[in-house]
């Protein structure tokens, strides 16, 4: 059974699912295969100018190995949340949230660890020459103190 789904501009939709590949030989002299079965789960990108703090959000799954993903929310932040910096951490973590869920499964570790990391970014990363366009915080790296987290010029928020 094939079946087709999208998640478009929706800012409420993330749910998990199973699928495999399917490949198949055009020229007729192999059969028919399967590839192994993946669990996976489709995010949300949401855009327009709705809040203070971000013209875009937007959660997938990053395959990090054949073997390694993780989950990464990437924000497209305005020059207000440049402006306001870490002080708005708590509402621009509501916001994404609210914007573009993130999975059920993640752990309170890996959670701080992402929330950690918007501060950071809200914090040190004011303009798009030392942060980029965009804030990518992802759910593989570890929890570090928060004594590490304002330590800025160790890990420039990628540790």
């Amino acid at each position: 059974m094939e079946v087709t789904h999208e998640t478009g501009q929706a800012t409420d939709t993330l749910f998990e699912f199973r699928w495999r590949p399917f490949m198949w030989a055009v020229d007729g002299l192999h059969d028919a295969e399967y590839g192994a079965w993946q669990y996976d789960w489709m995010g949300s990108n949401s855009t327009g100018a709705t809040d203070w703090y971000f013209g875009r959000t937007s959660v997938y799954n990053d395959m990090l190995s054949a073997t390694r993903h993780t989950f990464t929310a990437s924000m497209w932040p305005t020059q207000y949340a440049r402006t306001v910096g870490g002080g708005a951490m708590e509402e621009m973590w509501r916001k994404l949230i609210e914007r573009t869920p993130l999975p059920p499964s993640l752990d309170g570790n890996q959670l701080e660890s992402l929330r950690k990391q918007l501060w950071c970014h809200a914090q040190y990363a004011r303009t798009p020459q030392l942060g980029g366009p965009t804030w990518d915080i992802e759910a593989s790296r570890p929890n570090i103190s928060w004594d590490a987290v304002r330590n800025v010029a160790a890990h420039k928020c990628n540790w």
